[in-house]
């Protein structure tokens, strides 16, 4: 329950369970089962149903719904702040796999946008990464008003940074969020 470290070859002929880091240099060879602990992840729902008519609005998430199988973060690595649920805390220096999906509802056009937002804790706060950024067509007209954009990219964050994801509809009509269907997803990838 702690750090493997391997400078070697390493030959495991039952089974291995490591529940921290697993650093190989080296060949790994295994005659039995090997568990190497599950990554740091989080899957969250949307919370809001908000209009995001040509307006911006922090997504916000929950972690801890049964009902919607979420999964908390788990280690630490990062979390959803307990003060504001649309910030992402980030606790330790990685690359990141993250999945924004928003869901919208609309009476007409809607194209629905995803962007990322970055804090760097230096004090300047929120920056918008303008090439972080999916939309899509979620609405076409009152009888196919229903859609979604994810955003998928891969990331290296610092201890101590902040994410977060803005929706916008731009909208010739109602846009309004939908908590079905909106969903974040963070893997940490081991390093």
């Amino acid at each position: 329950a702690g750090n493997a470290n391997v400078e070697g070859n390493a030959t495991v002929e039952g089974n291995a369970t490591v529940e921290g880091n697993a650093n190989v240099q080296g060949n790994l060879t295994t005659t039995g089962e090997a568990a190497i602990g599950t990554y740091p992840r989080l899957c969250a729902v949307g919370t809001l149903t908000t209009s995001i008519a040509n307006t911006d609005v922090d997504l916000e998430w929950n972690d801890n719904n049964a009902g919607a199988m979420t999964v908390s973060a788990t280690y630490g690595h990062f979390d959803i702040d307990e003060t504001n649920a649309y910030q992402i805390n980030i606790n330790e220096n990685g690359d990141y796999q993250i999945d924004c999906t928003a869901r919208c509802s609309g009476d007409n056009r809607v194209e629905l946008f995803v962007k990322l937002y970055i804090d760097h804790g230096e004090g300047l706060g929120w920056r918008n990464v303008a090439a972080q950024q999916a939309s899509n067509y979620s609405s076409r007209d009152s009888d196919q008003n229903t859609g979604g954009t994810t955003l998928s990219t891969l990331l290296t964050l610092n201890d101590g940074y902040k994410i977060k994801f803005i929706a916008h509809g731009d909208a010739d009509g109602t846009a309004a969020l939908m908590t079905n269907g909106t969903l974040l997803r963070i893997i940490k990838l081991p390093t």
